[in-house]
């Protein structure tokens, strides 16, 4: 916001006081690309070298500049005086770069386990990949004759030769003879909420074009660069070439005619390919411009389009419906039930087709295509899978293996560090791992071979996470102990046989390991949503009906070591927290299940804690789950809602429209998900109501901390129970709050009749 600011004020200067473009390009552009210098400077358009001195500050940058003012004393006068001085500053700076940089990791890893640090870390994953590399960038380049050149202007030329070739050789195709009419039809002028809605969607931080204007540049000039572009694009419609001498991509006007394209916009592509040049940008610069006759435009946003429109065009007449025909993009696949058949609707032959068969008979013959015999294969690859005539997929496993290992040596420096948490490490894994390995795998039906190389490729990367136990990592423990996701691909793929192995090692487990295991068992019978709130509830916290139904699957040698380990049954109610953003809630829980407040604060989505609790003289295992209240997590946050016995609605009492939002947001969206589950009403940070600051900031907004008397008249309106106030900061009323939030359950008020 700061350089935006600068930036806007500094063209403001340039353009005389205000923020009203030139009506010209060339003018606008250059007043912008002249300011951006002023502001910003000039980079070299590389990537700089990565140094080891992000987590410098001032006091380490001052000792090194005073020891190398001691070194060059020293060079000067070789005295043993100035010898010890440069040795004293030496220690001195290794002291403090030590402290430096262990105070600055230690930050690091604090921001990136929050929501805003997210970005950063698959940054420095990123960053880490790069410093295990030993060449970062590669500055050479061979000739046609396989001559290495060295030298910056033959490797740029060389590049040039290279892509001038490759972008304009066109293949050997029949001309087409047939015409087709040009659609004439009024088009309508370029609006400006188009103008605006098409730059909110463009992403900032993306490399510039050649008019070296970066897309926040507009973003930040606002309505000033919405009205520049809106015009700039309408008199670039309207002031279009009427004729062409010379029309060199035929196919391409003929599909877009035949496909309905209002001839204006046929003449504004023609006018972008005409005469068009391009450059080659590499490691030692760039390279000087050479013209595109052939093909599409590299990296323009219209050319996925173009592209689709004319391959539809030219495959109109051999599609079919899915399976017979399957297309994407330039990738086609035409199956038929009879060699004939495939040879009708291939029409011609390509250098590059291959026929497969699946279930073939011997002597079945050949595919022929204009009398050429096609290539049998035993297998191809379609849009990344490996399909075999066989049916089986035991090389497309080995590639999913292959690219589950390429994706975690991307990521390596990240998932094996210790000080980063189990949380972000099972986001990484699941994001870049596993994606990697289960893609396409979806309808695919292994066998216990391919799901064996699958287990132990994940075994091995797991391993490497987790923690490991008398020098031992127990595979139950690192598919178990693993939270916030980490379950492993076979789980999904057999979990009866994963199953067995459980229950063969419940038999040789320590006490301490059988929490694990039971969280293991529970995984591969039960769906993912249960899951997060039973691995952080204890081995004797877990709900009864899941106890029961979890020792009956059980064999029986077994069932009588488990409910001896069990002990009592102890009862379980599931309680939701609910309310605005920043109204306390999570400090709520956490003060009442740690007895601490937490010195920051951090945005939940979804958090579950876990306490026993005696009402009545009744021992009760309380499961508290913790929901975000921003409006984009509102599809996210019902998913918790169900099986729920009691809601915690909350407000805080020094902000009114959190107290306004229970009555128009909170209270009907429970009673829709959740009508007849017992509702408490609790106002939260009671030891705000009485500071001055708070009073003086409500005050000058016309607002007063909401009274217990408007808590209470709240209450009877949404039928809450009761209503309570509590304060997490000094602990006061948190324990009276889930106490009766246990008794609403328990003790359920008979239902008032409904008025007619």
């Amino acid at each position: 916001m700061v350089v935006c600011r600068m930036t806007l004020k500094k063209l403001r200067q340039a353009l005389g006081g205000q923020v009203v473009l030139p009506d010209d390009w060339e003018t606008t552009a250059e007043v912008i690309r002249e300011t951006g210098r002023k502001v910003l400077g000039v980079s070299s358009g590389r990537r700089k070298e990565d140094k080891e001195t992000w987590w410098w500050n001032e006091e380490v940058q001052d000792s090194i500049q005073r020891k190398r003012l001691a070194k060059k004393k020293w060079d000067m006068d070789r005295t043993e005086e100035n010898r010890q001085e440069y040795k004293e500053l030496q220690r001195r700076v290794k002291r403090e770069v030590s402290k430096a940089k262990q105070k600055a990791y230690d930050e690091l890893y604090t921001r990136l386990d929050t929501r805003e640090g997210e970005k950063d870390l698959y940054r420095l994953a990123r960053q880490r990949d790069r410093d295990g590399k030993d060449v970062q960038q590669v500055r050479v380049i061979k000739d046609r004759d396989g001559r290495l050149l060295t030298s910056e202007e033959s490797v740029q030329r060389r590049w040039k030769e290279y892509f001038e070739e490759l972008m304009n050789e066109e293949n050997e195709r029949e001309k087409r003879v047939e015409g087709v009419n040009s659609v004439e039809q009024k088009v309508d002028k370029i609006r400006k909420d188009e103008v605006r809605k098409d730059l909110k969607r463009m992403k900032s931080g993306k490399a510039v074009g050649p008019d070296d204007i970066p897309v926040e540049v507009w973003k930040c000039l606002g309505e000033a660069a919405v009205e520049f572009l809106a015009s700039l694009f309408n008199r670039v419609l309207e002031n279009l070439e009427k004729a062409y001498d010379r029309v060199p991509r035929e196919e391409l006007w003929y599909c877009m005619r035949k496909s309905g394209v209002a001839e204006k916009y046929v003449r504004v592509v023609q006018d972008m390919y005409e005469r068009s040049r391009t450059v080659v940008r590499c490691a030692v610069g760039q390279t000087e411009e050479f013209k595109v006759e052939v093909g599409l435009h590299q990296g323009s946003a219209l050319s996925p389009f173009l592209f689709a429109m004319v391959m539809d065009q030219l495959s109109e007449k051999v599609r079919q419906e899915s399976p017979w025909t399957m297309m994407f993009a330039d990738d086609i696949v035409i199956c038929s039930e009879s060699r004939e058949e495939v040879e009708v609707c291939a029409g011609e032959k390509r250098n590059e087709s291959v026929y497969m068969c699946v279930n073939e008979r011997e002597g079945s013959g050949t595919v022929r295509l204009q009398g050429e015999e096609v290539k049998k294969v035993q297998g191809f690859k379609y849009l990344g899978s490996t399909v075999q005539s066989n049916g089986e997929c035991g090389k497309e496993v080995k590639k999913r293996v292959q690219a589950g290992w390429n994706g975690w040596r991307k990521v390596w420096g990240v998932l094996c560090d210790r000080k980063i948490s189990a949380r972000i490490k099972g986001k990484v894994y699941r994001t870049v791992v596993r994606a990697a390995m289960l893609y396409g795998l979806e309808t695919v039906s292994l066998r216990k071979r391919q799901e064996s190389e699958l287990e132990v490729a994940e075994l091995k990367m797991l391993r490497k996470i987790s923690v490991r136990v008398k020098g031992k990592v127990y595979r139950t423990v690192v598919r178990a102990a693993m939270l916030y996701g980490l379950e492993t691909v076979s789980l999904r793929k057999r979990q009866e046989s994963e199953l067995e192995v459980a229950e063969l090692k419940m038999l040789r487990c320590h006490d301490e390991e059988i929490i694990s295991v039971i969280h293991f068992i529970w995984h591969c019978s039960h769906n993912l949503q249960d899951l997060k709130d039973l691995l952080l509830t204890s081995w004797y916290q877990i709900p009864q009906h899941t106890f029961r139904d979890l020792v009956e699957s059980m064999p029986r040698r077994i069932r009588a070591v488990l409910a001896a380990k069990r002990g009592p049954a102890m009862q379980s109610i599931k309680c939701v927290v609910v309310g605005d953003g920043a109204v306390g809630k999570t400090c709520l829980l956490i003060s009442y299940t740690t007895g601490a407040f937490p010195k920051e604060y951090i945005p939940t989505v979804f958090d579950n804690y876990s306490s026993q609790v005696s009402v009545d003289g009744r021992t009760i295992s309380l499961n508290l789950w913790d929901t975000a209240g921003q409006e984009e997590y509102d599809r996210l946050r019902t998913l918790s809602y169900p099986q729920t016995n009691v809601f915690v609605i909350c407000f805080s009492i020094s902000s009114p429209p959190s107290y306004e939002n229970i009555k128009h947001k909170w209270h009907p969206e429970v009673t829709h998900h959740c009508p007849n589950v017992p509702i408490l009403l609790v106002g939260t940070k009671s030891d705000l109501r009485n500071d001055p600051e708070v009073q003086k900031k409500l005050k000058d907004q016309n607002q007063a901390p909401i009274t217990v008397q408007q808590g209470q008249s709240l209450a009877r309106q949404i039928h809450a129970v009761k209503y309570m106030e509590c304060s997490a900061l000094s602990q006061d009323g948190i324990k009276d709050v889930f106490a009766e939030a246990v008794r609403a359950f328990l003790n359920p008020q008979p239902a008032s009749p409904k008025r007619h």
